[in-house]
């Protein structure tokens, strides 16, 4: 039980970690690998395909209902939360609490 109970603690730390960051950069957008405004656009325009094939898409679609539940979520006007960039690093941390509780 001791193990489960580190491997759990890594799990939590890293999501804490990972959380600790989520606004870094909002709204600007340097990196141009994170493809939130990509997925966006398919959400706005209720379209399963991207612009283009340049990154792989399949993290585009997974991302997509993150997204849409996002954007259908009431905002209070024009404000960071309502960015789509936080809701894939939200999802991406969650991702990466999981790998921690698998490996």
């Amino acid at each position: 039980m001791p193990e489960r109970r580190l491997v759990l603690a890594a799990a939590f730390l890293s999501l804490v970690l990972n959380l600790a960051g989520i606004g870094w950069g909002l709204p600007s957008r340097f990196h141009p690998d994170e493809k939130a405004d990509v997925v966006a656009a398919m959400v706005r325009e209720g379209r399963a395909l991207p612009d283009s094939y340049v990154n792989p898409s399949l993290p585009l679609l997974l991302t997509a209902p993150v997204v849409a539940l996002q954007q259908r979520l009431p905002s209070g006007g024009p404000d960071r939360w309502g960015d789509p960039l936080l809701a894939v690093r939200a999802l991406s941390a969650l991702a990466g609490a999981a790998a921690v509780l698998l490996l």
